[in-house]
Formats: C-alpha cells, sequence, structure tokens
C-alpha cells in the first residue's frame, strides 16, 4: 500500500508539472526553472533568455487530417526542440502550437540567435503524419534577462510581442525584444508553412 501511494504521488506531481501530449515541462515547471535561473544569474552575471515559439499556419493540418493528426505532428515537433538544447536547458509547451525554450547560463545574446536558427531549420523538416508529409515553420521572440526584463512576466509579454514581430516578416524567421538585432533565417526552398506535400509511397 505504501509503495502504491508513493508512486500514485509520483504520477501526480508529474502530471502536475507536464504537459499530458508532449511530456514536456508545463508552464508551471518553466516558471520554477525560471525563477532558479534568474536567482542564478543575478550573482554570476550570465545571461537568461525565452524564445517563445509559435507553428506557423500549423491550423492546416488540423483542418487537413484532424485533431489526432495535429497531436501527432506535436510530439514529433517537441521530440526534435528537446533534441536542441543543452540539459541545463528547458523546452516546455505553453499550449495549443506555442512552445517555449529556457535558455540559463549564457554569455552573450548571439548565442539565442543561433539557437533559433537550429529551431527553424530543424522545423522546417518534413513532418510525416498518417502516410502524407507537412511542411511547417516557426515564428520566434527572444526576450533576455536582465536586457529586456527581469521577471517572468516581462520577458513573457517581451518575447510574445517580438514572435508577433516575426510571424508578421513572413514567419520562419525570429526577432529580439524591443527590436534589436532582428534577423530571419534564410529562406528556404520549401512550400509555404504548412502546405502538405503528396503522401510519401
Amino acid at each position: 500500500d505504501i509503495t502504491e501511494r508513493v508512486n500514485a504521488a509520483e504520477q501526480f506531481r508529474h502530471l502536475a508539472h507536464h504537459d499530458t501530449l508532449t511530456g514536456l515541462p508545463n508552464r508551471r515547471l518553466l516558471a520554477d526553472r525560471l525563477e532558479q535561473a534568474l536567482a542564478l544569474a543575478r550573482r554570476s552575471g550570465h545571461l537568461v533568455a525565452l524564445l517563445l515559439l509559435d507553428l506557423d499556419d500549423f491550423k492546416i493540418i488540423n483542418d487537413t487530417d484532424g485533431h489526432s493528426a495535429g497531436d501527432t505532428a506535436l510530439v514529433a515537433i517537441a521530440r526534435r526542440l528537446s533534441g536542441l538544447v543543452r540539459e541545463t536547458d528547458t523546452v516546455a509547451r505553453l499550449g495549443g502550437d506555442e512552445f517555449i525554450i529556457l535558455m540559463q547560463e549564457m554569455g552573450h545574446p548571439r548565442d539565442f540567435a543561433r539557437v533559433a536558427e537550429k529551431v527553424i531549420e530543424a522545423v522546417r523538416e518534413p513532418v510525416e503524419v498518417g502516410g502524407r508529409q507537412y511542411l511547417l515553420g516557426v515564428s520566434i521572440g527572444i526576450a533576455h534577462f536582465p536586457e529586456h526584463a527581469a521577471n517572468m512576466e516581462g520577458l513573457m509579454q517581451k518575447a510574445d510581442i517580438a514572435m508577433y514581430e516575426a510571424k508578421r516578416a513572413g514567419g520562419s524567421a525570429y526577432r529580439f525584444a524591443g527590436g534589436g538585432a532582428p534577423a530571419a533565417a534564410p529562406s528556404a526552398p520549401t512550400a509555404p508553412g504548412g502546405r502538405p506535400m503528396e503522401p510519401k509511397r
């Protein structure tokens, strides 16, 4: 009975801090880790950043093949994102087709830009769902401590504004909060985001 209770409590804690679809940390766990990262950064002088990701034209997958297909695509994207970051970083899902990457103990904003470029390239790889391949894009907003904000709420707001600037620029791009060091990824010779390719034979 004790073992069962311990296991049940552990499962409850996991569900309370992780996204049920992708298994990624959720907003609550992200907030805990960001608070710790900010406390460390205040002592060390390192940078901490939030990269807010929104998939471009993701709705097309749901409209074409249904929400289960969309869920399959989200799980695939979550795996790709998790493979791009260090163990000390966090990839979380905020809900829908929004993800966020927490990066800590970084030395220069260019480090965040390099990760954003890798994310854009990784998301561009076709996602196979039910024998059909989709090409997606991603818009990314970047806000970092201490330049843009000193807490989670401020960083999220600044990253959200920057993400919409990237989306207005056509997607598959990233922007820094405040318009600093904006950069778009090189255009890819692929179909527009979300457009289905021919079914794989």
